[in-house]
């Protein structure tokens, strides 16, 4: 709403700026036609001719600028407050100028006398036609578009002065973005229902879910050990208050100890469950109920034969005895199979056992006679 406003108040402010010095430029001109075959030298009037042409270019030139580029240099607030501010002055210079000088001189009665600033005598002046309707004219448009321009960038300025305490930018922003005050307004009515098409799609039905009851869920936590009446909260202790101190052993352990024998240690394994001073008590207690038999020392020889041998020096290995090959046995049995009699003697029970010989291994056996293994004698 804001934008629309300084829009539109942008708008009327260059149109009537444009108009109001389109006017005091041809009415200057037309008051100095007049005065000129009176020999009168209006100095205001050219003043405010000037003044006009260059507001009007300058309007037109600032409107070119916009346009190309909406928000540029020229848009800004203090080049904006800037300029009008410079044309109030010249506006207001000129309207007070011709006020003063210009009146006095055109719109006086027939007979009145006046007497010109420059010291010249005074002369009767006659109605000129036209002279006093230019002179108002211009006076007119003058202060006009001198209160205007007051009025704009007194608006101008407060405008930035107060949004400036939010925003200490604003100076360097565009009027556009300009706002005056936070609108907050309310709604005189409620806003309309959205347009629907013309042809609505019906809606799915979608079937309501029938209740079920919510099982109740086990309590699994009903009943914590740690939180019951039996729990002893134990009380801290830095750890430099635990110390651990040592354990001495028992004095009947070490008289026992002292009244027996070394034992040597080495030979059983370390017991590593049991704290030190225990291991101590422990082992020739394991000792003592060795059977007798193991106590005997190894004066005895090991089950395992004569290996290992406590002196190999005093004792040597002794050889032993490498059996016989079983030639005679062999050969025996092959002459009994090959004899006719062969048949009349009773079968082995056992196995029958192959020759390990080189000359029997070249040739093979000779063929077994079966022809009288029907005949077998009991």
């Amino acid at each position: 709403m804001m934008d629309r406003v300084m829009r539109i108040l942008r708008c009327v402010l260059f149109a009537f700026f444009i108009v109001c010095n389109a006017i005091i430029c041809s009415g200057a001109v037309w008051n100095l036609s007049l005065m000129q075959p009176l020999g009168w030298r209006m100095e205001v009037n050219v003043y405010l001719i000037v003044i006009g042409a260059i507001a009007v270019t300058f309007s037109f030139a600032l409107m070119f600028c916009e346009l190309l580029r909406p928000n540029g240099f020229t848009s800004l607030v203090w080049v904006e407050c800037a300029w009008v501010t410079l044309f109030l002055v010249l506006e207001l210079a000129g309207a007070s100028a011709f006020l003063a000088i210009v009146p006095a001189l055109t719109c006086q009665p027939l007979g009145v006398p006046a007497r010109l600033n420059d010291g010249r005598r005074s002369r009767l002046l006659t109605r000129v036609s036209g002279a006093c309707s230019s002179t108002r004219l211009v006076l007119a448009f003058t202060w006009i578009c001198s209160l205007m321009l007051l009025i704009y960038v007194c608006f101008l300025t407060i405008s930035a002065v107060i949004q400036s305490k939010d925003d200490p930018k604003i100076w360097v922003s565009s009027v556009r973005h300009l706002r005056w005050s936070e609108e907050r307004r309310q709604l005189s009515s409620a806003p309309p229902s959205p347009t629907r098409p013309r042809f609505i799609k019906k809606n799915p039905s979608i079937v309501a879910p029938r209740p079920r009851r919510v099982l109740q869920a086990p309590n699994i936590y009903a009943y914590r050990s740690g939180l019951s009446d039996d729990y002893q909260i134990e009380h801290f202790q830095p750890p430099n208050a635990i110390q651990s101190e040592p354990v001495e052993p028992e004095p009947a352990l070490l008289l026992r100890n002292d009244s027996q024998p070394p034992v040597n240690y080495n030979a059983y394994p370390a017991v590593s469950f049991y704290p030190q001073y225990m291991q101590s008590a422990i082992t020739p207690a394991i000792h003592q109920q060795l059977p007798p038999e193991q106590q005997a020392g190894p004066s005895s020889p090991p089950p395992l034969g004569d290996w290992p041998r406590r002196d190999v020096l005093s004792h040597p290995a002794k050889p032993k005895r490498r059996p016989a090959p079983p030639l005679d046995d062999e050969l025996a049995a092959i002459a009994n199979l090959t004899s006719p009699s062969a048949s009349h003697t009773r079968r082995p029970s056992g196995p029958r056992t192959r020759s390990t010989m080189n000359a029997y291994n070249s040739r093979p056996p000779p063929p077994l006679d079966l022809t009288n293994i029907s005949s077998h004698r009991t």
